[in-house]
Formats: structure tokens, C-alpha cells, sequence
């Protein structure tokens, strides 16, 4: 996987450098399973990030992110909620990145 200035320290673990207020991250997921047999149980899956931070008064931080989104059965639903400038700025950089990685030959 790419990462752009930052560094992986494991497949579940992103080591950013300089975080400010204004920056965003963009994360890409894949689906491994059917979520048939849990949407009957709960119908929502979990998203969560946790971000481990100094504050400028050296105070040890921990912001965590957490996000339900249900889960459906046509892909339109998604579709409809999709922030579209987001969506297209990371459509972009993922065409550029494989641009670069592709020969003209």
C-alpha cells in the first residue's frame, strides 16, 4: 500500500509526523466478508480510528473517531450519501498513483 509522507510501522498502524487542524485523511477499505448474516443481527458496521497525539503543551492525547454506517442492500444507498468532492480528489490521487507505477512502452 502507498502512503504519501508518512510512515507504516504496521498494517494497522500510521505514523504521521505533523498533524494540524486543516489537514484531512482519506483511508480506502475492502469488504472480506458478507455482511448478510450480520445484518440481521446488527444492522450497521463500525468504522473506528484512534489518533495518539502531543498537544503544543506536551500533554499525551488520544482523539478516537468512530462512525456507524448501515448496512444495505443496493449500492445506490451508498452512492447517495458520498461526499463528491472527497470522492473525487481521492479518485484523482489514486490515478495519478498508478500513472506513475505504469509504463507507456
Amino acid at each position: 500500500r502507498r502512503v504519501h509522507g508518512f510512515f507504516m510501522r504496521s498494517s494497522d498502524l500510521l505514523s504521521l509526523p505533523n498533524v494540524n487542524v486543516d489537514a484531512a485523511y482519506t483511508f480506502t477499505i475492502e469488504m472480506e466478508d458478507n455482511l448478510k448474516a450480520q445484518q440481521m443481527v446488527f444492522p450497521y458496521v463500525c468504522f473506528q480510528a484512534a489518533l495518539l497525539y502531543t498537544s503544543s503543551a506536551g500533554q499525551r492525547c488520544i482523539r478516537v473517531h468512530t462512525a456507524a454506517m448501515p448496512i444495505v442492500n443496493e449500492p445506490s444507498e451508498v452512492y447517495r450519501a458520498v461526499d463528491a468532492p472527497a470522492l473525487a480528489a481521492v479518485l484523482a490521487r489514486l490515478a495519478c498513483e498508478r500513472a506513475e507505477e505504469s509504463s507507456f512502452d
